[in-house]
C-alpha cells in the first residue's frame, strides 16, 4: 500500500475537480433532457461518466504493479471485444496469439525492453503466418490474419504504448489526462454535430461527425487541456498544446477507425459513453492514436529515452 494513489492528496483533489466538471456540464443537460434526445442521450453519458469515475480511480490508485496490469487487461479485454465484433471470436489460434502477443507486450514495456517491444509487430506478423501453414488450410486466412493484425495492433500494441508514459513523473495522471481530453473531444464533436446543422466530415464513413462539430470540438480540447494541465508532467504551454491537438486529432482518428470497420460490417455504434450501451471498443478506440502519437513526441522532445 505505501506506493498506493489513494492516500495522495494531489490524487483526490484532482478526483473532485474531474466531479466537479462532469456535475458543471450536466446541470443544464439535466434541464434540457427534455427538449431534444439528443440532450437526453448527452445526460445519460454525463450520469454514467460520474457512476464510472470512482471505479477508474480506484484502479488507477491501486499499488504498483497494479494500475500496469489493470492496463493490460484493458487491452486484452479489448481485443476479445474486437474479436467478438467481427465474428471470428471462435477462431483459437488467432485469438489466443493476440491475447499471448498483447501479454508479452505489456511484459516487455514493464521490464523496459523496449527493443522487443518497438518490433512486436513483426514478429508478431511472422507468428500469424505459421498459422495457416501449420494448419495446413489456405480457406479465409488472409482475412483472419488482417483482422487479428488490425486487432493486434490497434488494441494491443497501441494501447500498451500508454506504458511508457509510467516512466514520467506524474506519469498516470499524463495518461488520465490525455484519457479525459479524448473522450470529450469525441463526445463534444458529436453532440455539436447533432445541435449544429453543417455538411459531413466524412460522408461515406460516418454521419456522426459535421463540421460544426469537428471545429467547435478542437476548441473546447484546447480549453479543456488548459484547465486540466495541472495533472501533466509539465505544465508549460507547449505540453499542454500538444496534448490538447494530438487529444483532439487521436480521438477522430480512432473514432473513425473502428466507424469504418463496424459500417463495413454492418454493425450499429452507440457512440456516446452510456453504462449498458455500446462496448469497451467505444471506451478505447479514441486513445488508441493518442497514446502512441503523445510517447513519441516525448521521446523526440528527450523526455522519455529508449532502452535498446
Amino acid at each position: 500500500m505505501d506506493n498506493s494513489l489513494w492516500l495522495d492528496a494531489f490524487f483526490m483533489e484532482n478526483f473532485g475537480l474531474i466531479a466537479a466538471f462532469l456535475i458543471l456540464i450536466g446541470i443544464p443537460l439535466f434541464f434540457l433532457k427534455s427538449k431534444k434526445t439528443q440532450f437526453q442521450a448527452s445526460w445519460a453519458s454525463v450520469l454514467s461518466w460520474l457512476y464510472t469515475l470512482p471505479f477508474i480511480y480506484f484502479f488507477i490508485g491501486l499499488p504498483k504493479p497494479g494500475p500496469f496490469i489493470f492496463m493490460c487487461l484493458v487491452s486484452i479485454y479489448s481485443a476479445k471485444t474486437f474479436f467478438q465484433m467481427v465474428g471470428i471470436y471462435h477462431r483459437d489460434a488467432f485469438v489466443f496469439l493476440a491475447y499471448l502477443g498483447i501479454a508479452l507486450c505489456g511484459l516487455s514495456i514493464y521490464y523496459e525492453h523496449d527493443l522487443f517491444f518497438l518490433t512486436a509487430p513483426f514478429f508478431f506478423l511472422i507468428a500469424l503466418i505459421l498459422i495457416p501453414i501449420f494448419a495446413n488450410n489456405a480457406k479465409n486466412m488472409v482475412q483472419y490474419m488482417s483482422l487479428t493484425l488490425i486487432c493486434f495492433c490497434l488494441f494491443g500494441w497501441n494501447l500498451i504504448f500508454a506504458g511508457k508514459l509510467f516512466e514520467l513523473e506524474k506519469g498516470l495522471y499524463t495518461l488520465l489526462y490525455l484519457y479525459i481530453l479524448s473522450e470529450f473531444s469525441g463526445n463534444f464533436s458529436n453532440a455539436m454535430s447533432l445541435l449544429i446543422p453543417s455538411p459531413q466530415v466524412l460522408t461515406k464513413l460516418t454521419s456522426r461527425t459535421r463540421w460544426s462539430g469537428f471545429v467547435l470540438s478542437f476548441l473546447f480540447t484546447l480549453l479543456l487541456a488548459w484547465a486540466f494541465r495541472r495533472l501533466l508532467f509539465d505544465n508549460s504551454e507547449f505540453y499542454w498544446l500538444s496534448a490538447g491537438f494530438i487529444a483532439f486529432l487521436g480521438s477522430h482518428l480512432g473514432e473513425w477507425t473502428i466507424s469504418t470497420l463496424r459500417r463495413d460490417l454492418g454493425i450499429k455504434d452507440h457512440g456516446v459513453f452510456i453504462i449498458g450501451r455500446g462496448d469497451l471498443l467505444s471506451r478505447t478506440n479514441r486513445v488508441i492514436f493518442v497514446y502512441p502519437l503523445y510517447t513519441f513526441v516525448l521521446l523526440a522532445l528527450g523526455k522519455l529515452s529508449l532502452n535498446l
